[in-house]
């Protein structure tokens, strides 16, 4: 069946979590949140509630202000005392997050195969560039996008059929790669063909349609989009 799918002509990737972990500055806001494990995970789904909620209510801020915002927010709900200015500096480092180590050879896998590999990311301009120099992944990146660019936080769709139209392409020629299930499901929604990768970290949405691929790393993504 796979192989009757069209081919992309674009590859559409998310980065934080699917090419970046973020697993360490999860620690380090644990540990100014008074070394409490459970609150770096609140602060990270804060962080991504509170774009969507910017999105829905028709703003727009930068990720790492919602970033601050939330951490905050996780501060005073459990009564905890913070230093402003420290935190604010670590949620800047926020944008040096190490990559996988699956993530450099499955791009040059996939650029070998001609394709054109673009960033879709709710992270901010500065903070796509930093993460992939961090990382030396730019040499593999055709384009990046910052949803900065657009106005909308993903999973909107406004934001997927926007790319889209800046990549002269339609949604039905873009691949999107992520490893979140609300990013699998808003890409579907708009006619993107879809490829969850499952690090261990999160389900898919059950009742979003299934994506094209969903595998456990990039390394067995690649070999399945080797085959289209």
């Amino acid at each position: 069946m796979i192989k009757q799918v069209v081919k992309p002509k674009v590859i559409i990737l998310d980065i934080i979590e699917t090419i970046v972990s973020v697993d360490g500055i999860k620690d380090s806001v644990s540990k100014l949140l008074g070394n409490r494990k459970e609150l770096g995970e609140a602060w990270y789904n804060t962080m991504l509630l509170y774009a969507q909620v910017d999105t829905l209510t028709n703003e727009y801020h930068e990720l790492w202000k919602i970033a601050s915002a939330a951490f905050e927010m996780v501060a005073q709900s459990n009564h905890i005392e913070f230093d402003q200015g420290e935190a604010f500096g670590l949620l800047k480092r926020f944008n040096a997050s190490p990559a996988y180590s699956d993530v450099a050879s499955s791009f040059s896998d996939l650029k070998s195969m001609g394709y054109k590999l673009v960033i879709l990311a709710n992270s901010s301009r500065a903070g796509i560039h930093q993460l992939l120099s961090t990382n030396n992944l730019e040499q593999y990146i055709d384009k990046s996008i910052s949803t900065d660019d657009i106005g909308y936080f993903k999973p909107h769709p406004h934001t997927y059929l926007t790319a889209a139209r800046m990549l002269s392409v339609t949604p039905q020629e873009c691949l999107l790669i992520t490893s979140h299930g609300w990013d699998v499901a808003g890409a579907t929604k708009v006619g993107m063909k879809t490829a969850f990768v499952n690090r261990d970290q999160y389900a898919l949405y059950p009742l979003a349609p299934k994506p094209l691929f969903n595998e456990r790393n990039m390394t067995n993504l690649v070999e399945k989009i080797r085959l289209l």
